[in-house]
């Protein structure tokens, strides 16, 4: 059985059901076509998108390929090293004195400016750092990403 509708034809099952004394065919309205059709091709366009982001994620930075401590320092502290990289990239916008859109973005309460609140934060802001998505306007350089990871892997030194 087809429906004409729009110049094709649209084929619609038919199932038999008990009734009374015999079976009859189940009759599909359009709509119930076209919402089932809506649905699978809504499945598909879902698969198709994962198909096409997922190589795309291969581009990010890859932290253990890129983490190179040769030009580091032996020992990395938050006072030697870590601070002024911190100061320079990430209090303009993750400060406790900052408020409201000066902050532009950053969580509230997710602060750099002192060393209990940067050892606090340190595990989270590596995912960014490494993954290079922070600083937002660009981020840091392999060396600062370098030593940004090897002050969380020498237990965040003061």
């Amino acid at each position: 059985m087809t429906v004409r509708s729009l110049g094709f034809a649209i084929p619609i099952p038919c199932t038999m059901r008990e009734i009374g004394y015999g079976a009859v065919p189940r009759k599909y309205d359009k709509g119930e076509i076209m919402g089932n059709w809506l649905k699978e091709m809504s499945v598909i366009l879902i698969i198709l998108g994962v198909i096409v982001i997922l190589p795309s994620c291969g581009d990010k930075m890859d932290p253990i390929a890129e983490f190179d401590d040769s030009g580091l320092p032996d020992q990395v502290t938050y006072g030697e090293n870590i601070q002024t990289l911190i100061e320079q990239n990430c209090t303009m916008c993750h400060a406790q004195s900052i408020q409201g859109a000066d902050r532009q973005g950053a969580p509230v309460g997710v602060d750099l400016d002192t060393f209990q609140r940067a050892v606090e934060w340190a595990e989270r802001s590596n995912i960014r750092i490494q993954a290079g998505t922070m600083p937002p306007a660009g981020g840091l350089s392999s060396y600062e990403r370098s030593l940004f990871q090897k002050w969380i892997d020498q237990d965040l030194q003061e």
